[in-house]
């Protein structure tokens, strides 16, 4: 069954490109100066320089693209994402205007940004990739970061949901996960990863899982992990038809799929269809023969089978002797069966230190219609039942 998927996956690194001050003199001593002081990587006396040219003109197309690169160099030079970010809000707002009143210099502002992002990437990456605790919260502040300096960047999006992935902070990597999709070019393992958060991480998101589903499945049609949550996710949105239909159609292209026969069989023992679900949870069985969900839920099959075939015993008249006498045969046998999986269980049980009362209350009621009320097997389940 799917839970938790491994978010530790390795990320390429991504190499910053570097920008450089522009050659040619300008008519401002204030941008000059500044440009000496950004090649002498002296920043914040850059930044003042710009600041102030940009008081004496400011529609100084110039002065304002050297000012969103030393914000740019004053940002990368701090280690707290927090920081980063007020510089990059006011280096986007630099960006914006030289770009408005100078026009040809998109490509160069370009550039500023892109390697603002490479930065942010990559510090994001060796953050995500170490060892050292508390180092994900920094690397989800230095991806978010990246999405607000290219808020087209999906890599950028999708890095952000792993980190709240990794931290378990599943409802916040929700939404990053969702703008990657949004643009129509997020990876597959993207709409893996946002599925399974909302199948089985996050309460009631059943049909958000089911959107998110039918979307890679259309996408990704050869995605077999894809196919196995969207079955998951009709049976948990209500639409059990359509789950037993894909459950049968992924048996017909993979028969040995042991999941997939676990999941079909659970679902037809929730409706109470134990006529078909016997066969497919032994072929279950069949293939892991030790699996716990496996031997529990062959063994609930056919202690339920056992359990129906009763009551049709208690509704029979009294003068309906052999079609009672045929009954119980099939109702004993049926316990038989279920007897030594359910014993099985409890014995798993046991070894895992997991409670056992509903496992002996239903030995407990085997052995009162096979061994009788007094075998002391029956008296043993009975006390362990917690009666």
């Amino acid at each position: 069954m799917y839970s938790r998927l491994n978010p530790y996956l390795l990320l390429v690194l991504i190499v910053a490109g570097l920008f450089t001050m522009g050659a040619g003199c300008s008519s401002d001593p204030n941008v000059e100066g500044g440009k000496l002081n950004m090649n002498n990587k002296d920043y914040a006396t850059a930044l003042t320089k710009f600041e102030k040219a940009i008081e004496t003109n400011a529609n100084n197309a110039e002065a304002w693209k050297y000012k969103a690169m030393a914000l740019a160099e004053i940002a990368k030079a701090s280690n707290d994402p927090k920081l980063r970010a007020s510089k990059y809000a006011e280096m986007a707002t630099a960006i914006g205007k030289a770009r408005e009143l100078d026009p040809k210099q998109a490509a160069e502002l370009q550039r500023v940004s892109l390697s603002s992002w490479a930065s942010e990437i990559n510090d994001g990456v060796n953050a995500f990739n170490s060892s050292q605790a508390g180092l994900a919260e920094k690397a989800a502040g230095h991806f978010k970061n990246a999405t607000t300096i290219l808020p087209d960047s999906i890599y950028a999006f999708e890095l952000l949901g792993r980190s709240y992935y990794k931290m378990e902070k599943y409802e916040e990597s929700a939404a990053p996960y969702e703008q990657a999709i949004k643009s129509g070019k997020a990876k597959e393992d993207t709409y893996v990863l946002l599925g399974n958060v909302y199948l089985y991480l996050l309460k009631d998101r059943a049909n958000d899982a089911l959107r998110v589903l039918e979307a890679a499945s259309a996408k990704f049609p050869a995605n077999e992990q894809v196919s196995a949550m969207l079955t998951d996710a009709y049976r948990k949105s209500g639409q059990a038809d359509r789950a037993l239909a894909s459950y049968k159609a992924q048996d017909g292209k993979n028969p040995n799929d042991f999941d997939n026969l676990l999941r079909w069989g659970n679902l037809l023992l929730q409706l109470d269809r134990f006529d078909e679900a016997m066969p497919i949870l032994e072929r279950a069985l069949a293939l892991r023969s030790e699996d716990e969900n496996a031997v529990y839920n062959i063994g609930i099959a056919y202690f339920n089978k056992a359990a129906a075939v009763n009551k049709l015993m208690v509704e029979l008249k009294p003068d309906e002797t052999q079609k009672f006498n045929r009954l119980k045969a099939d109702r004993d046998g049926f316990f038989r069966k279920a007897m030594p999986l359910l014993e099985k269980v409890r014995a798993q049980n046991t070894a895992a230190k997991r409670d056992n009362k509903q496992i002996c209350q239903s030995l407990f009621s085997i052995y009162a219609q096979i061994l009788g009320t007094k075998d002391p097997k029956t008296t043993e389940a009975y006390t362990c039942a917690g009666n």
